[in-house]
């Protein structure tokens, strides 16, 4: 047990609360880090667990959303899923796990959380106990002092590790994931509305290969402030549209057949495909700058990319929702997404970019 928990701290972020989830913080998964420490806490009341909960559980409030959905594209795994169970255990000790259990129970009955009965099989063992449980340990609610982060009027937080920049006044709500390129939430608050969900930037190149700002990149320049967020680097090649032919299919499987079976093996190959599909920067020529401001008049995004590689651009597309990384649980549709919709760049505008190594608005 020690040594699992010393190997867990190795990825915990302490000063920021939150947890490493493939190469950055995911809100979805740190819930579940948060339920699953919280039922060790039940047996074994470690001041440490419960420090490493609590801080967690804060962080996790910035995730939680005006209109009752929760994390998302924000996070490096995209994924949708919310533990409540620890929320439940630490709601006697933590004003604010109370306060985002709520939201995240008003959100469950308007349909706007994942569910276990549309998920798949293999999760309904754990995924279903997981809500008896908390309903089983469901923390008596105390007067209200507190506040989530968007329902505060003058709210500013960047988080220097994670580099994700949260601002909030009387009118909006803003989070942005700079690390992972400048993807952008911004709701109204007096309509409890998306307003803004903008997953960065995606094209395809004249070689065939798909390039996007959505990948979390440390060579990212990031500046910010109480007012704005900028981000500036190169967009990366999407290395997910990897298929196997027959014959390397038929190899794959029959090396699973035959050694799948050792457990140590199967980590290290499930470990090599992941970084082979999902992790690592594949940087290209194409560059791009994406500045976020927000004030109480209203909120403003500005793009710049240019193009200085050997490549042309033949399709360029900015905002919505989209994904580059391939995880089951963000895969899942939401009804907020109708509330919003991307840009299509024009022939026109493209060209301008494959003609020139000066900085473009898009």
């Amino acid at each position: 047990y020690k040594n699992l928990w010393k190997g867990f701290l190795n990825y915990h972020i302490a000063k920021e609360g939150w947890s490493i989830e493939y190469d950055g913080i995911d809100p979805g998964y740190l819930s579940a880090t948060i339920s699953f420490l919280g039922k060790i806490y039940q047996d074994n009341q470690d001041e440490e667990i419960k420090e490493v909960c609590l801080s967690s559980i804060e962080t996790c409030s910035y995730f939680a959303y005006p209109n009752g959905f929760y994390a998302g594209s924000l996070g490096s795994r995209n994924t949708l899923h919310f533990y409540p169970h620890g929320f439940e255990i630490f709601g006697k000790s933590s004003q604010i796990s109370q306060l985002v259990a709520d939201k995240m129970l008003e959100g469950l009955s308007e349909g706007k959380l994942v569910p276990p009965n549309i998920m798949s099989d293999r999760y309904v063992f754990y995924r279903v106990p997981e809500f008896l449980q908390s309903y089983m340990d469901y923390s008596e609610r105390t007067e209200v002092t507190n506040l989530l982060p968007f329902d505060k009027d003058n709210l500013y937080k960047f988080f220097d590790i994670a580099k994700v920049w949260a601002k909030s006044n009387d009118k909006h709500y803003c989070v942005v994931n700079a690390s992972k390129g400048g993807v952008i939430k911004i709701f109204n608050k007096e309509s409890k509305k998306l307003i803004l969900n903008d997953c960065g930037i995606i094209g395809k190149l004249d070689s065939g290969r798909m390039v996007t700002s959505q990948w979390i990149d440390p060579n990212y320049s990031i500046s910010q402030n109480i007012n704005s967020c900028t981000i500036k680097g190169r967009l990366n090649l999407v290395p997910s549209n990897k298929y196997f032919n027959v014959p390397k299919q038929i190899m794959f499987r029959s090396f699973l057949f035959i050694f799948g079976w050792y457990p140590p093996l199967a980590h290290s190959l499930k470990g090599w495909i992941r970084k082979i599909l999902m992790l690592g920067s594949r940087p290209i020529d194409i560059w791009f700058e994406r500045s976020i401001s927000l004030s109480d008049d209203g909120f403003l995004v500005k793009d710049k990319i240019k193009n200085i590689s050997k490549f042309k651009i033949i399709n360029l597309s900015i905002g919505d929702e989209f994904f580059v990384r391939y995880v089951p649980q963000s895969r899942y549709f939401q009804s907020q997404e109708l509330d919003i919709k991307g840009k299509n760049i024009s022939n026109e505008k493209i060209e301008e970019i494959n003609s020139s190594i000066k900085w473009i608005k898009i």
